[in-house]
């Protein structure tokens, strides 16, 4: 018969060592050691997570003050105004050549008292005059213009100021709109 594979090893001073022992604590010391190792990162992750939590309830809370929301609403203004400017200058509206259009409209009886132009190119024109009859050739002078869109008379009035001069007792307010398709480039 042959020999049996003994699994125990015998050394010169005659102690015998078992070898399929010796590898299942080797094996169970190598798994406790791991076990540790995974025990201490878990640790680890936990004290970061608890960090990235605190941090986020923080920005959270930030985020929901009313400082916040203060700077918020001053953000969006300021967005919606250089909005505003980008668009005028990519649609080229130029403000000095609608207002010599309007000034070339003008007779010496007619007087602008205020001029205002919205983002939307909306404009308002206050003025005074002798009669509602050159008011009313100011309004189609307007009218014709190639620039301007939706030309409408808002008020006419007679002046209540009784200083009022002759040739300004009639006053009105004429609205309209920069017609961007006919402004020059």
């Amino acid at each position: 018969m042959e020999a049996e594979n003994n699994t125990v090893v015998e050394f010169e001073d005659n102690k015998k060592f078992n070898t399929p022992v010796f590898l299942v604590w080797i094996a169970f010391a190598i798994s406790l050691a791991f076990a540790g190792f995974l025990w201490i990162s878990k640790a680890g992750l936990n004290s970061v997570i608890a960090e990235k939590t605190e941090e986020k309830e923080s920005l959270t809370n930030q985020v929901g003050s009313e400082q916040y929301a203060d700077i918020e609403d001053e953000a969006k203004a300021v967005k919606d105004a250089i909005d505003t400017l980008t668009l005028i200058s990519q649609e080229k509206v130029k403000t000095t050549e609608t207002l010599k259009e309007i000034y070339d409209n003008l007779t010496t009886d007619v007087k602008i008292t205020s001029f205002s132009m919205g983002a939307d190119n909306s404009i308002v024109l206050d003025g005074a005059t002798a009669s509602y009859r050159q008011a009313a050739d100011f309004m189609v002078a307007l009218k014709s213009s190639e620039r301007l869109s939706e030309v409408s008379l808002s008020t006419i009035s007679l002046s209540p100021d009784s200083e009022a001069t002759a040739n300004q007792k009639v006053i009105f307010s004429v609205s309209g709109k920069i017609d961007r398709t006919n402004v020059s480039k």
